[in-house]
């Protein structure tokens, strides 16, 4: 495979596992739809992609960027009350192989999350 299309089968990984991975925010949390945005060069290639899934109580932000000194993939939690935005969950681009199999984890990781929070 050429570096072109790693980084697009990357994406594509990205996406949809996202899609399927976090799909529990709207559907047990009631969180809205995600928003998809996608963050481009003025070459047109894309740095990043990010779900925003939004309730009347916080934003949560899946965030992935593909840009050499970008971080990689975040997971940003913004409180609607406080304005407080806490990233609760990261994997370093470097880290991160083209199936994007730390999704799983890191779905997971937010579900525990917000079920320790409801239920304080």
């Amino acid at each position: 495979m050429t570096p072109g299309e790693i980084y697009n089968t990357k994406r594509e990984n990205f996406i949809d596992k996202s899609i399927t991975q976090f799909g529990f925010l709207v559907s047990v949390y009631r969180y809205d739809s995600p928003i998809h945005r996608i963050f481009k060069q003025a070459n047109g290639v894309v740095t990043c992609d990010e779900f925003e899934y939004a309730s009347s109580q916080k934003t949560i932000i899946i965030h992935n960027a593909y840009h050499p000194v970008d971080y990689g993939f975040e997971i940003n939690i913004i409180n609607h009350l406080t304005k407080d935005s806490d990233m609760v969950y990261h994997v370093l681009k470097e880290q991160q192989d083209m199936e994007q199999s730390y999704l799983p984890k890191a779905a997971e990781y937010l579900r525990s999350l917000l079920a320790s929070s409801s239920s304080s």
